[in-house]
């Protein structure tokens, strides 16, 4: 197998050379493309002669950048890798592996969201019609905030307890392996371009959900993605989220009557701390259960989706390295036992 791995970059510079050092002496990466969409590369060192750069001068989206590199890619696979990503040993030779051994034109790591792979990153949440559906209901009744929760809470454990390699119906873009003659194949591009940025990666793979293909996840492939680092974009990321979202309706099921989201009526209790500059501290509540206990951290107050860590001491908090990469906005965090449930519910706001 060879592979030509493509990187976008969006004022991503300083990310950049940990990653091409993973890369660069890698026997089976034939070459590095780099995409540049904010056009700050024109100095930038590249130290071999696998990589080059190619500089765009307009930002035309993500997917577009993608669509570019799969061009001129040489190789018989490409490696779709976001600049926060750091991989660690071996795990392109394992996704690798296992996407010749079980036949996935699409093949993913798992993520951890720090060096230490404390805090783990949860699968890909994808889209669908009941999936936004879930996500509003959930944020007006505790009932449909309960059972959204509670199936989540089982998505989330699947993936993480798994050993062996399984599919799943969606795979993060941070780092994806894809075989480019299945990804190109009838003249088509590998994303569609309507999606400028978000919501390429699940139109992906909800294209090889159509076709009947696996969309494989490797749990013995590791990466960290330290997420979120690019800078905002012309637009806000939300607006851009949403206009990403309105085509991937409009796409599968053209014109839907949908309810107006963003209004949370439904609120569990929750102890507000209000805006903090610095890392709070969590205290764990026990039970005489014997259980494993959970730190999770969501944007919502139904933890859909949720990045967790393991509980065992009664006090826990973001490391110093994670808080600083945590971009400002409003956060839930909980205490959980896997067998007792939520024991607390905090909300902050980071400055």
């Amino acid at each position: 197998m060879n592979i030509s791995a493509i990187i976008v970059n969006y004022y991503t510079k300083s990310l950049l050379p940990p990653l091409l050092n993973d890369l660069i002496h890698h026997p089976l990466i034939l070459q590095i493309i780099i995409i540049d969409n904010s056009s700050e590369l024109d100095n930038f060192n590249i130290g071999s002669d696998k990589i080059s750069v190619i500089i765009n001068s307009e930002n035309n989206g993500f997917g577009a950048a993608v669509n570019q590199a799969a061009e001129i890619a040489k190789g018989d696979w490409l490696l779709l890798l976001n600049p926060d990503l750091r991989l660690d040993k071996d795990c392109v030779k394992i996704l690798a592996d296992a996407a010749v051994q079980y036949g996935s034109p699409i093949v993913s790591p798992r993520f951890y969201w720090d060096d230490e792979h404390k805090f783990r990153l949860p699968p890909a949440s994808g889209m669908a019609l009941w999936f936004e559906f879930a996500y509003t209901s959930a944020g007006k009744y505790q009932l449909d905030a309960e059972l959204f929760s509670f199936y989540w809470n089982i998505r989330h454990e699947r993936y993480w307890e798994a050993t062996e390699p399984f599919a799943e119906p969606f795979a993060a873009g941070a780092c994806l392996l894809i075989d480019k003659s299945w990804g190109l194949a009838k003249g088509r591009k590998l994303f569609d371009e309507r999606f400028f940025v978000y919501f390429e990666d699940t139109d992906l793979c909800v294209r090889a959900l159509t076709e009947k293909a696996v969309v494989l996840c490797v749990p013995k492939a590791k990466a960290v993605h330290y997420y979120d680092q690019s800078p905002p974009v012309e637009k806000s990321k939300g607006s851009l989220m949403s206009e990403s979202l309105e085509a991937f309706r409009a796409k599968y099921y053209g014109k839907v009557s949908f309810p107006a989201s963003g209004f949370v009526s439904y609120l569990p209790d929750i102890v507000d701390l209000g805006e903090v500059s610095d890392p709070p501290v969590f205290h764990r509540e026990t039970t005489q259960i014997p259980e494993a206990y959970f730190f999770e951290i969501g944007v919502n107050p139904f933890f859909v989706p949720f990045i967790q860590a393991d509980a065992w001491q009664e006090a826990v908090y973001l490391p110093k390295d994670v808080w600083q990469r945590l971009s400002p906005g409003q956060y839930f965090s909980r205490i959980r036992g896997k067998i007792s449930g939520v024991r607390k519910v905090w909300t902050w706001k980071k400055s």
